[in-house]
């Protein structure tokens, strides 16, 4: 990986006002899926938008605080999160595919952004991945193995986590993008967002903690090829097959889809905290 560069910059302030309601902000911004996690079943977790349930493997537990008020006044006192308690154990949550053209669905012209708070408890290796929600790459029966349409996770470096999108072409070949601001693992909550038009790869943009990092293709490199496209499912927290090493090592929150790009100011909006060190670089 190459060298990172940080910024001087250690704490989060925001000053715009922020609404004390987290899923009627999200709700603004008109999401194509959202799974806020505090109104799971038994078996699923549902969507806040349409119909797609997110269902629980027996490694998930969703009975773990999020991110909460005071720190983050944008979040409820009770909110919860979904925690990949038992990786190697079916630690994930998979969302069907409606199918052909779905909402899930992104190819060539389509814009996406894809967003979630994330707290990983664990070191990650130079170039470890910790996946957070993507579309394909399963392992599921019937589907090539090289078949992400789209991957929103984090990239380790040894020391640090940056955020990364990666997705591959109908040949397989995976493209991916990293950012150059990172943050270190522990009990803080981060914000991650990423936005991408297809077939346009400098229109990639990408926020932690709300603040704007710049980046790199590297992995395949920048391509104006489109990704794969089938119905594969969505996962959150893991992927290929839901081994130990393909999970997230922590907690996840708020997963939230788009087929907009969301501006900058709607992502600051939703990366709210009272003053205290983000840890992010």
């Amino acid at each position: 990986m190459r060298p990172i560069f940080y910024s001087l910059a250690t704490f989060i302030c925001f000053t715009t006002p922020a609404p004390a309601d987290y899923p009627a902000l999200i709700a603004e911004d008109k999401p194509v899926a959202y799974w806020p996690f505090d109104d799971a079943h038994d078996c699923c977790a549902d969507s806040k938008v349409g119909e797609l349930q997110a269902r629980l493997g027996i490694g998930v537990s969703l009975i773990v605080p999020g991110p909460r008020p005071p720190e983050f006044p944008n979040f409820a006192a009770e909110n919860l999160a979904a925690e990949m308690t038992v990786p190697g154990q079916d630690a994930v949550l998979r969302v069907k595919d409606p199918g052909l053209n779905s909402v899930l669905d992104f190819t060539n012209g389509d814009t996406i952004t894809i967003e979630a708070w994330v707290q990983y408890v664990r070191p990650l290796r130079n170039q470890q991945l910790a996946p957070i929600v993507g579309k394909g790459r399963t392992g599921n029966p019937g589907f090539q193995p090289n078949n992400e349409n789209w991957a929103l996770g984090l990239i380790g470096d040894g020391k640090l986590a940056h955020a990364s999108f990666i997705f591959h072409t109908a040949a397989g070949t995976a493209h991916r993008w990293v950012s150059d601001s990172a943050f270190a693992h522990g009990e803080n909550w981060h914000h991650i967002a990423i936005t991408y038009q297809f077939g346009k790869p400098d229109s990639i943009r990408a926020w932690i903690d709300g603040k704007h990092s710049i980046g790199a293709w590297e992995k395949g490199r920048a391509t104006n090829e489109p990704p794969v496209v089938d119905n594969d499912e969505v996962w959150i927290g893991s992927t290929l097959g839901a081994k130990a090493e393909h999970t997230f090592p922590g907690c996840i929150d708020e997963v939230a889809l788009y087929r907009t790009a969301l501006p900058q100011e709607r992502i600051q909006l939703r990366a709210a905290r009272t003053t205290r060190s983000s840890g992010s670089k």
